[in-house]
């Protein structure tokens, strides 16, 4: 009799999973590590738009990807030309207007001098911002390229972190420029206007008094004499 009495504990099912069902998948998507979340890039804005806008002047096709990709990655609104004489037209045709060019110096048809200084002539600088990207590191170009007045400097081959920081800085000093000149205006708006008298202007002391009647002249002679000699 006790050798076919069932053993309570062997009845019982095993809490713990079998090898199986511990190795299969789960269903549901793994979240991202927080380094991940971390990295991710925050969508650049503009004081009363939405991302910023940067025209990229690059003749060369795998750099001019390669830097369309590494901005919009980043959340700007990219546009790309391949020469000079683009990218004026695109300037001048932009709307809402660029906030930053990434200008390559060496490019066929306008190089990247003549743009800069076209730009100028016709005010289509600063804003937007200029970000010389160039191969030729030497310290001449540098030196010509702080002459033109660009706000950074960014030397092929070029790494993706350098060229977001160098972005970023350039759109953070176009906003503080934007801000000091909005200061700057309203202060002189505030200092040109004259304050309001509220004192009544003097009556000319050869006017009569109020009240008074203009004095008639004397007996026997005209209102209106006529000029002698």
């Amino acid at each position: 009799m006790a050798d076919n009495a069932e053993d309570p504990q062997a009845a019982e099912p095993s809490s713990e999973p079998n090898e199986a069902e511990a190795q299969e998948p789960s269903s549901e998507p793994e979240s991202p590590a927080s380094s991940e979340l971390d990295a991710a890039p925050e969508s650049p804005q503009t004081a009363g738009r939405g991302a910023a806008r940067i025209l990229i002047a690059e003749d060369v096709l795998p750099v001019r990807r390669m830097l369309q990709k590494i901005l919009s990655s980043a959340g700007y609104d990219v546009d790309v030309a391949e020469n000079g004489e683009v990218a004026l037209s695109m300037l001048r045709m932009a709307n809402p207007p660029f906030d930053l060019v990434v200008l390559d110096l060496v490019m066929p048809v306008l190089d990247g001098v003549r743009t800069l200084a076209q730009m100028r002539k016709e005010g289509l600088y600063d804003p937007p911002k200029v970000l010389i990207c160039s191969s030729r590191g030497d310290r001449g170009t540098v030196q010509l390229a702080g002459k033109l007045g660009v706000c950074g400097y960014i030397r092929k081959p070029f790494k993706t972190d350098t060229v977001l920081d160098k972005v970023r800085n350039a759109l953070e000093s176009s906003k503080q420029s934007e801000a000091q000149a909005s200061a700057a205006s309203s202060d002189k708006d505030a200092a040109g206007q004259p304050e309001e008298s509220e004192q009544a202007p003097e009556p000319s002391p050869d006017a009569p008094a109020e009240g008074d009647e203009p004095a008639k002249p004397a007996e026997g002679e005209s209102e209106n004499p006529e000029p002698q000699g």
